[in-house]
């Protein structure tokens, strides 16, 4: 059975607001290293907040944070559903598969951060405790209102790249880039039952491999882009 959309879309928008209010009320950078202490949570420093991508002033830093967000965000939220229904060992139920996107996107807007390269912060997003990483403020709150935007609009798409025949790259394109669906479906604003039609944050000729890699291929070349009507964050994990 379909999800309902009206519902999901409210739930999704109340848990990407209250995602977004917890990282904006926490504005601290936590750098998680290798060795064996606990991180600390601290005030950013100097340095460090000098270093942070300049969303305003570089579109192609922007794009690249919001294509790498939306990347490791699926990453995420298949293997989830994924697991859930083997759990289950049957289909999940509407109320089931909300409560695993939701878990899911709280899981992800806590672990993950930017990674750390010679004291500056890049627009590669990690999980991994042996990574440093710059944490919390915006940084988080990229992560929270993405995944909530995901799994408002795109659920649809999910279920069919989790339990379907949808691939992988395929569910990337319907979600990360603008006019990609390949469910079949072109979706809009207006549409409650069908998937949106791409959040357009991924360049046409991506190459999904080298997505959230200090090597995009596309952000990292100087080029121009034309569109800069950019919205939401993708990431892939190293």
């Amino acid at each position: 059975s379909r999800l309902d959309s009206t519902s999901m879309a409210r739930r999704s928008a109340f848990l990407a607001l209250a995602l977004a209010l917890v990282a904006l009320a926490a504005p601290w950078q936590s750098l998680s290293g290798v060795g064996p202490t606990v991180s600390l949570a601290v005030p950013m420093s100097r340095e460090t907040e000098d270093s942070l991508p300049g969303l305003e002033d570089d579109p192609l830093v922007r794009k690249a944070l919001k294509c790498n967000a939306c990347h490791v965000l699926l990453d995420e939220l298949l293997p989830a559903l994924r697991m859930e229904r083997a759990k289950k060992r049957r289909e999940l139920n509407p109320d089931e598969f909300i409560r695993t996107t939701e878990r899911t996107c709280g899981t992800a807007r806590a672990e993950y951060g930017l990674q750390m390269r010679n004291n500056k912060v890049t627009p590669v997003y990690s999980k991994h405790a042996a990574v440093s990483r710059a944490e919390g403020s915006w940084i988080s709150n990229y992560i929270a209102t993405t995944c909530g935007q995901i799994i408002g609009d795109y659920d649809e798409a999910l279920k069919e790249a989790a339990f379907g025949k949808l691939s992988a790259n395929d569910l990337r394109a319907t979600v990360c880039q603008r006019g990609k669906n390949k469910t079949g479906t072109r979706g809009g604003d207006d549409d409650d039952d069908e998937d949106a039609d791409g959040l357009g944050v991924c360049p046409d000729d991506v190459d999904w491999r080298r997505v959230n890699t200090h090597d995009d291929g596309w952000s990292s070349t100087g080029e121009t882009l034309e569109d800069e009507d950019v919205d939401v964050d993708e990431d892939q994990e190293l």
